[in-house]
């Protein structure tokens, strides 16, 4: 078993990224030995545009079945409860996840897992699943049959 920790940095007042920062214990077999020193630091290049959480929430905001969802499971007696949001390097993209909650507006209501949504090149796609996400945002980002 291994920790990382990934934390995303965006420069003060704007909502791109500008980096991530990377903490945990990159070699399973000296992990107490050399945890503390194993902070990676990853920069964005100045002339790319990296979306930071906030655009992303925007992403998923106008894509118009997540919207709709959202709106239907915002009325009276639910709230949608969004979780953190988790940023995975993946190649040359990112790739955002991020779980959305289902909870009664009642003192005794409990969040539930409700969906999934997954977001990358700007693609957004929403799931019951973490697989189901996956499968249709592959879908999405397969280039057209020609």
């Amino acid at each position: 078993q291994s920790f990382l920790l990934v934390s995303p940095m965006s420069p003060v007042g704007r909502e791109n990224l500008r980096l991530i920062a990377v903490a945990g214990c990159f070699d399973n077999e000296r992990c107490r030995e050399t945890f503390s020193n194993n902070i990676q630091i990853y920069h964005f290049p100045r002339d790319i545009q990296v979306e930071g959480p906030a655009q992303i929430s925007g992403i998923m905001d106008q894509n118009p079945e997540i919207s709709r969802q959202l709106t239907l499971w915002n009325q009276r007696g639910s709230k949608v409860i969004r979780g953190k949001m988790i940023i995975v390097p993946v190649e040359r993209s990112l790739l955002y996840i991020q779980p959305l909650y289902l909870s009664a507006t009642s003192a005794t209501g409990f969040p539930q897992l409700a969906r999934i949504v997954v977001v990358m090149n700007r693609q957004a796609v929403m799931d019951t699943s973490l697989s189901g996400a996956f499968r249709q945002l592959q879908k999405k980002l397969q280039p057209a049959a020609q």
